[in-house]
C-alpha cells in the first residue's frame, strides 16, 4: 500500500514538472501575442495540462483577456520573436517529456500488472503464481489454485488440501496446521508476514498472500 502511494505521488510529480513547460510556452506564447493573463491561468495549466488550455480555447469568450498598453506593444515588438522562439522551444521540451512521462506510465503498468514475476523459496522465477512450488521439509512439491482457494501436491493433484490451513513456517516451508491451533499476534504489525502462531509459540505466515524475492526472501 505504502510503495502505491509512493507510486501516485510520483506520478503527479513528474506530470506537474512535465506541465511546467507547457505553462512555460503558453506565458511567451502570450508575450508573442501581446496578451497579458491573470497569473492563476498558468498555475492551472500546471496543474491540469493540456486538458486546461483545450478547456481555454473552447470557452475563450468567457476569458477576461487584457490586452497591454500601446507603450508596451511597442517597446515588446523587438522581443516577440525571441518571444515567439522560446514558446516553440519549450513546447518541444514539453512534447518530449510528455512523451517520456507516457512511456514511463506505460512501462510501469506493464511491469506491475502484466509482466509481473514471481518466485519461489530457492529464488527460482515463474510467469504465473499459479506455477510457483511451496515446498516442505520432507521434500513434496505444492501448488496453490486460487479457483478452488486449495493447494495440492504435484504428486497428487486430485487431493485437495483446503487453504485455510495451509502455511510458510519461519524457514520458508510449507506447513499444513489446523487453522484453529493457529492464532493471531495483534502485537506484530500486519506488513509482517510472521503474524501467526501456534501454541508451542512458532511463527507462521499464511501461505495464500506470501511471495518470495528473486534471493528468496519471503514478503508480505
Amino acid at each position: 500500500m505504502k510503495s502505491q502511494l509512493i507510486s501516485i505521488l510520483l506520478f503527479f510529480l513528474c506530470f506537474w514538472l512535465t506541465n511546467v513547460f507547457l505553462c512555460l510556452s503558453f506565458l511567451f506564447y502570450n508575450r508573442y501575442k501581446n496578451f497579458s493573463l491573470p497569473k492563476n491561468y498558468y498555475l492551472q495549466v500546471i496543474l491540469f495540462g493540456f486538458l486546461y488550455l483545450v478547456k481555454l480555447k473552447i470557452s475563450h469568450a468567457d476569458i477576461c483577456v487584457q490586452s497591454q498598453s500601446e507603450d508596451e506593444k511597442g517597446a515588446g515588438t523587438n522581443h516577440s520573436q525571441t518571444h515567439r522562439i522560446k514558446a516553440l522551444a519549450f513546447l518541444i521540451l514539453y512534447i518530449l517529456c510528455m512523451i517520456l512521462f507516457l512511456f514511463g506510465v506505460v512501462q510501469y503498468y506493464k511491469s506491475t500488472y502484466f509482466d509481473k514475476s514471481y518466485y519461489d523459496r530457492y529464488g527460482v522465477e515463474y510467469s504465473d503464481r499459479a506455477d510457483v512450488i511451496f515446498y516442505s521439509r520432507e521434500g513434496q512439491e505444492y501448488k496453490f489454485s486460487e479457483d478452488k482457494f486449495a493447494f495440492f501436491e504435484q504428486e497428487n493433484p486430485d487431493e485437495k488440501i483446503n487453504a485455510a490451513d495451509c502455511y510458510v513456517d519461519k524457514d520458508g516451508y510449507f506447513v499444513i496446521i489446523d487453522s484453529e491451533d493457529i492464532k493471531y499476534n495483534g502485537d506484530l504489525p500486519m506488513e509482517n508476514p510472521y503474524c501467526l502462531y501456534d501454541s508451542s509459540g512458532n511463527f507462521y505466515a499464511d501461505a495464500t498472500i506470501v511471495y518470495w524475492n528473486e534471493k528468496g526472501e519471503l514478503l508480505a
